[in-house]
């Protein structure tokens, strides 16, 4: 199977995802495929805390490229509340049409 590659998540305050805040990540986990890149914004995404407390994290998709969230796609400026683990997949290609 694919390797399972992560990045760590400092706690406190936002945490900005995307090539420009992880530099090199996102070239080596996808190595044979770089026109993949197009698809990862420089920031990309935002994990925050939730309010609420309980574990959980605000996901906000700050890209034009949609990413889904444990399956539910986010398009720009949506947000989901997540919980470890989740899955947060980077969409390649056109967004879903509703």
């Amino acid at each position: 199977g694919a390797a399972v590659e992560s990045i760590d998540v400092p706690a406190g305050g936002a945490f900005c995802v995307g090539r420009q805040h992880q530099p090199g990540f996102f070239e080596r986990v996808l190595g044979a495929e770089p026109r993949s890149l197009s698809y990862i914004s420089r920031s990309h995404f935002t994990l925050q805390a939730d309010e609420a407390g309980g574990g959980a994290f605000r996901l906000t998709n700050l890209s034009v490229n949609p990413i889904n969230v444990d399956s539910h796609q986010l398009d720009q400026g949506e947000e989901a509340v997540i919980r470890v683990p989740s899955d947060i997949d980077f969409v390649a290609g056109e967004a879903e049409v509703p």
